[in-house]
């Protein structure tokens, strides 16, 4: 799932079409199509490139004489420059940490006893070393001394006794990390340092993004202004890179500005307030007022107003690609309305799915929450309900959606129908006189 619907984006790969050659283009239907993380890459390519073409006169990666290729020759309303867009990430702190790998461990851990993680809590403790926060973690990937039989006989505490709260906390060389149990509760909480930072600047993954890009740019042949835009691959540290950007801009003159880009908003909230480009332009101290005033234009205003809202967070995208890795965007499965007594919506996608037979009929039951037992939460089938009183399908039809990736089906009910029902007593206004 990209952050911009699939529909959307395979517009955005037409629109920007005539401006790669068919190897360009063909790499990058290639890239997106793999549906792992660097798709994120790609994706955030081909939206500020098309963004920019919409702005002005883009050339995607010209030979401008040097010995590499920018990414972009940008022009129009006087304004020129060459930028080269790189998608910045935590991958690095991640690795230090393995905070992922540990859970991945400890709930397979818990699932293979036949247990769910619900009621379950973990904090991991921590210590800043060199300017970074380590987690309290093992270095490795053996983490048979960090679950050991401790950790076994708290799982069979559980177990035979899941009405009671039970904690353990594991210390050893490198490691400190505390479990805890609490019956009755219906969520996992964690807790731990914040360790996505360095306050060491120059060890930071925006400034080796910076540092790496210069480079290439400074080799590509264009004497004009230089420019580096940094998109959101899950990094924390863009948020607010001010500090970072300051100390890029004390190391070299030859980088006149640095956009970066982040979303504003999250999938669970796009519907109140749509999921936006926020970009933020950073200029060197040798760029003119004027230049940079119609640099912040183009980027800041121009330019998130020339795509779509996106449809998901770039977490969320992230952990979609990482688990999933399907070609396929988020559906309304799940989602119905019903109204009037006669009217139902319900999603496109799982309606197929349920009649291809790639969907059971329970799957369907339990996605919409429709009433098979007792549970009071469940909602009442509008189907059963429609059949039980012998009104029939009238009409259907579907609600296209060009900027999601699912569209609505339209369910009408009709009035009672002799065909599944009893005959009636027509009653007459007007009885013939005997």
């Amino acid at each position: 799932m990209p952050i911009f619907s699939r529909r959307v984006l395979q517009r955005l790969l037409v629109e920007t079409q005539p401006l790669l050659s068919p190897s360009q283009h063909e790499r990058w239907v290639s890239l997106l199509n793999a549906a792992d993380e660097r798709a994120l890459d790609t994706e955030w390519e081909v939206a500020i490139t098309c963004a920019l073409a919409k702005c002005g006169v883009v050339r995607y990666e010209p030979a401008l004489g040097g010995k590499t290729r920018p990414d972009l020759l940008y022009s129009g309303k006087n304004l020129s420059f060459v930028a080269d867009i790189a998608s910045v990430n935590d991958s690095g702190y991640e690795k230090a940490n393995k905070r992922i790998s540990f859970e991945r461990e400890l709930w397979g851990r818990v699932r293979s006893a036949g247990l769910s993680p619900a009621g379950f809590r973990y904090e991991i403790k921590g210590e800043e070393r060199k300017g970074k926060m380590r987690l309290l973690l093992p270095s490795t990937d053996d983490w048979s001394e960090l679950f050991d039989q401790n950790f076994s006989n708290l799982l069979a505490w559980v177990r035979v006794a899941p009405d009671r709260p039970v904690a353990l906390r594991r210390q050893g060389a490198g490691f400190d990390v505390s479990f805890w149990y609490t019956p009755g509760v219906d969520s996992v909480t964690s807790g731990h340092p914040t360790y996505r930072y360095s306050k060491i600047l120059t060890k930071t993954p925006i400034y080796n993004a910076l540092k790496r890009k210069k480079e290439q740019l400074k080799a590509c042949g264009y004497d004009g202004l230089l420019g580096i835009i940094l998109c959101d691959g899950d990094c924390n540290e863009l948020r607010a890179p001010e500090h970072i950007v300051r100390r890029f801009f004390r190391d070299t003159s030859a980088i006149s500005f640095v956009v970066r880009v982040v979303l504003s908003g999250d999938r669970f909230s796009r519907r109140q307030e749509p999921i936006r480009l926020d970009p933020k332009c950073y200029f060197n101290s040798h760029v003119d007022g004027k230049v940079a005033a119609q640099l912040r234009e183009l980027f800041e205003s121009a330019a998130p107003d020339a795509l779509p809202v996106a449809r998901d967070d770039v977490v969320n995208a992230l952990n979609y690609l990482r688990w999933k890795k399907q070609r396929v965007g988020l559906s309304h499965e799940g989602g119905f309305t019903f109204w009037g007594g006669r009217y139902m919506r319900i999603s496109s996608r799982a309606l197929h799915e349920l009649l291809a037979g790639e969907m059971t009929s329970d799957r369907f039951h339990q996605l919409h929450r429709f009433k098979t037992d007792g549970d009071k939460r469940n909602r009442a089938n509008p189907f059963l309900a429609a059949l039980l009183q012998g009104r029939m399908i009238a009409d259907v039809w579907v609600e296209r959606d060009e900027d999601e990736d699912d569209d609505w089906v339209v369910f009408e009910f009709g009035n009672k129908d002799p065909a599944i029902s009893g005959f009636e007593v027509i009653k007459d206004a007007n009885p013939p006189t005997e």
